[in-house]
C-alpha cells in the first residue's frame, strides 16, 4: 500500500494559498485518476486509487498545517505502510516559484507540518517532495505562506509546476525514487560569483527546510 500525502489547511479562505501546494497536488492527482476525497479517516480526508499496480491512498490532513502528523502517521501505522512507500509533498520557500525537489530521506528542516510528521512518525526515512514558493522577502514567514497565488502565478507557474508534480508520482509508482529523483527534480541555479562551498548539497543543509 502506497501513502501520499498532501500537506495544507482545510477551508475555501485557504485554498489558493502557498501553504496548499501539497492538496493542490494531491487534488490533481486524484482528479487524474478519477477519484474524489469523498471519505474521511483519521482526522483526514482521503481517496483510494490504482496505478501502475499500485494500491495508493491519497491523504489531506484535516488537522491545520502544524498537526499533520496526527493523520499521516495513523495511516501509516493502520495499512502498516512501508517508509519507502511514503511520500509527502509540501510547499517550501527555499525554492523558486514552481521548482520541484524530491528526496529519498532528510530531516524535517523547519517546515512546522513535516517536524510534526516526523515527530509522530519516529522516523525521517521517507521520500518528500518539496514545491517551491519562492522567496518571503521581507515579509513574515507564517503571513507569506498563508497569502494566496496571483491568479497570473497559479496560470503560469503553479499550474504547470502541479502537473508535473503529478508526473513525477506518476513515475515514483511506476519506476521508484530513484527514477522519480533524476528525472523530476529541478537543477540547481549555477551561482557566477563564488565557487560552491564544501558542504553544499550534504545532507542536513538548508536544502531540508
Amino acid at each position: 500500500m502506497y501513502l501520499i500525502a498532501g500537506l495544507g489547511n482545510p477551508g475555501r479562505k485557504y485554498e489558493k494559498t502557498k501553504h496548499n501546494m501539497g492538496f493542490m497536488v494531491v487534488d490533481e492527482f486524484a482528479r487524474r485518476r478519477g477519484v474524489e476525497f469523498t471519505s474521511e479517516k483519521f482526522e483526514a480526508l482521503y481517496a483510494r486509487a490504482d496505478f501502475a499496480g499500485k494500491r495508493v491512498l491519497l491523504i489531506k490532513p484535516q488537522t491545520f498545517m502544524n498537526l499533520s502528523g496526527d493523520a499521516v502517521s495513523a495511516f501509516a501505522d493502520y495499512f502498516d505502510v512501508d517508509p519507502a512507500e511514503l511520500m509527502v509533498v509540501y510547499d517550501d520557500c527555499e525554492f523558486d516559484m514552481g521548482a520541484i525537489k524530491i528526496r529519498r530521506r532528510g530531516s524535517a528542516g523547519t517546515h512546522n507540518g513535516m517536524r510534526d510528521i516526523v515527530d509522530k512518525l519516529g522516523y525521517t526515512d521517507f521520500p518528500r517532495m518539496r514545491m517551491g514558493i519562492g522567496s518571503r522577502g521581507e515579509m513574515e514567514l507564517f503571513d507569506y505562506v498563508l497569502t494566496p497565488f496571483s491568479e497570473e502565478d497559479l496560470e503560469r507557474v503553479i499550474r504547470p509546476a502541479v502537473e508535473r508534480a503529478c508526473d513525477a508520482l506518476e513515475c515514483f509508482l511506476s519506476e521508484g525514487t530513484d527514477v522519480m529523483m533524476n528525472r523530476f527534480n529541478t537543477p540547481k541555479k549555477k551561482k557566477e560569483s563564488s565557487p560552491p562551498s564544501a558542504a553544499e548539497g550534504e545532507e542536513g543543509t538548508s536544502e531540508e527546510r
